[in-house]
Protein backbone atom coordinates (compact mmCIF):
# COMPACT_ATOMS: atom_id res chain seq x y z
CA UNK A 1 0.00 0.00 0.00
CA UNK A 2 1.26 3.44 -1.18
CA UNK A 3 2.24 6.17 1.71
CA UNK A 4 -1.30 8.01 0.17
CA UNK A 5 -3.72 5.41 0.40
CA UNK A 6 -2.47 4.41 3.70
CA UNK A 7 -3.19 7.88 5.09
CA UNK A 8 -6.39 8.37 3.03
CA UNK A 9 -7.88 5.12 4.09
CA UNK A 10 -6.41 3.34 6.40
CA UNK A 11 -5.47 6.35 9.19
CA UNK A 12 -8.92 6.86 10.34
CA UNK A 13 -7.76 9.23 13.64
CA UNK A 14 -8.20 12.38 11.94
CA UNK A 15 -11.88 11.23 10.34
CA UNK A 16 -13.35 9.01 13.29
CA UNK A 17 -11.51 10.91 15.91
CA UNK A 18 -11.19 14.49 15.15
CA UNK A 19 -7.41 13.71 16.39
CA UNK A 20 -3.97 14.17 14.48
CA UNK A 21 -2.31 11.12 15.60
CA UNK A 22 1.19 10.66 15.58
CA UNK A 23 1.41 8.20 12.43
CA UNK A 24 -0.41 10.05 10.60
CA UNK A 25 2.38 12.86 11.53
CA UNK A 26 4.67 10.87 10.84
CA UNK A 27 3.65 9.50 7.34
CA UNK A 28 3.62 13.27 6.61
CA UNK A 29 6.85 14.29 7.46
CA UNK A 30 7.91 11.30 5.18
CA UNK A 31 5.82 12.55 2.30
CA UNK A 32 7.26 16.28 2.80
CA UNK A 33 10.96 14.33 2.94
CA UNK A 34 10.30 12.62 -0.63
CA UNK A 35 9.17 15.41 -1.89
CA UNK A 36 12.10 17.53 -0.82
CA UNK A 37 14.28 14.80 -2.21
CA UNK A 38 13.02 14.36 -5.53
CA UNK A 39 12.56 18.06 -5.90
CA UNK A 40 16.30 18.66 -5.02
CA UNK A 41 17.67 15.53 -7.72
CA UNK A 42 15.55 16.98 -10.26
CA UNK A 43 17.17 20.57 -9.74
CA UNK A 44 20.76 18.79 -9.47
CA UNK A 45 20.55 17.00 -12.56
CA UNK A 46 18.38 19.55 -14.82
CA UNK A 47 21.19 22.75 -13.80
CA UNK A 48 23.36 23.03 -17.10
CA UNK A 49 26.36 23.85 -14.59
CA UNK A 50 26.70 21.00 -12.56
CA UNK A 51 27.43 18.81 -15.59
CA UNK A 52 30.77 16.52 -15.42
CA UNK A 53 33.21 18.20 -17.96
CA UNK A 54 35.03 16.20 -20.24
CA UNK A 55 38.72 15.24 -18.55
CA UNK A 56 41.65 17.06 -20.77
CA UNK A 57 43.08 14.42 -22.98
CA UNK A 58 47.04 16.16 -22.86
CA UNK A 59 48.80 17.23 -19.99
CA UNK A 60 49.20 20.80 -21.51
CA UNK A 61 45.38 21.31 -21.02
CA UNK A 62 45.58 20.22 -17.41
CA UNK A 63 44.86 22.67 -14.93
CA UNK A 64 48.08 24.76 -13.22
CA UNK A 65 48.04 22.66 -9.30
CA UNK A 66 49.49 26.09 -8.03
CA UNK A 67 48.95 25.13 -4.08
CA UNK A 68 51.00 22.08 -4.30
CA UNK A 69 53.77 24.64 -6.09
CA UNK A 70 53.58 26.49 -2.87
CA UNK A 71 53.30 23.87 -0.72
CA UNK A 72 56.89 22.97 -2.01
CA UNK A 73 58.64 26.21 -2.07
CA UNK A 74 57.41 26.25 1.92
CA UNK A 75 58.78 23.43 2.64
CA UNK A 76 61.99 24.11 0.55
CA UNK A 77 62.98 27.49 3.09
Amino acid sequence: MGISERSAWKMTCWTKEGRFCAEMLMTNIFGVFLVAYAATTLALVVHPDWIRKEAPKSEEELPVDTHREEMETLSDQ
